[in-house]
């Protein structure tokens, strides 16, 4: 359908977390399973899901912008829930409408630095190595004219949520601190840190609500 389109249409997106997975068109030569294996092999090795997303932008067809390039001329206005520490919107369920910042030479860093070269299947290695060597197009970039008509926007994020919740708290009269809405890590140790924090303001004496 999106193929279709001409610059008199418009066309509204609406993505949240999770959609990388859950919408996908392997590039040619590439199974779905062969798509599915190389993903998992990167989970098991521990990729975030940044350098993830990076690999499944070149070995996929929507992911990375390629949404955006199936729509051509359209305008097109994505609505996005976000699931990703800093809402970068490449990254958010692998950037279907967004510019890509990565390359092939990335996503083949990725796989070379967690040893995965040669646990790949042939057809993914084959496309990332064609890509390397510039037989394939990579990924539309920032300041591509295919993104002049386009506009994302992010309708509800973690910060937004924080944020939202501390302005209540506040006409509520309670005395608020948000320390950050960017901490990843293993949440054992995480909470350490939350712990220690609570700690001190409360041998402090600081009120929790206003007088």
């Amino acid at each position: 359908r999106l193929r279709d389109l001409t610059a008199h249409d418009l066309v509204f997106c609406v993505l949240s977390g999770g959609a990388a997975a859950l919408m996908t068109m392997p590039a040619e030569g590439i199974s779905l399973e062969d798509l599915q294996a190389t993903t998992q092999l990167l989970l098991q090795a521990g990729a975030p899901i940044d350098q993830v997303n990076t690999v499944r932008k070149h070995l996929d067809l929507i992911k990375g912008g390629g949404l955006a390039n199936m729509a051509g001329e359209a305008a097109l206005i994505s609505l996005v829930l976000s699931d990703v520490v800093g809402d970068d919107l490449s990254v958010i369920a692998s950037g279907p409408t967004a510019p890509d910042r990565s390359t092939f030479a990335d996503a083949w860093l990725v796989i070379d630095y967690y040893g995965l070269i040669d646990q790949l299947p042939h057809s993914v290695r084959t496309r990332l190595q064609a890509g390397l060597d510039g037989k394939i197009a990579d990924t539309p970039k920032p300041g591509d004219p295919l993104f002049a008509n386009d506009q994302i926007v992010i309708v509800a994020s973690n910060r937004l949520a924080a944020e939202a919740a501390e302005s209540l708290a506040k006409k509520l009269n309670f005395n608020t601190l948000l320390l950050s809405t960017f901490v990843q890590g293993e949440a054992r140790e995480v909470a350490k840190v939350a712990a220690a924090l609570a700690k001190e303001i409360i041998a402090s004496d600081r009120p929790m609500v206003r007088p």
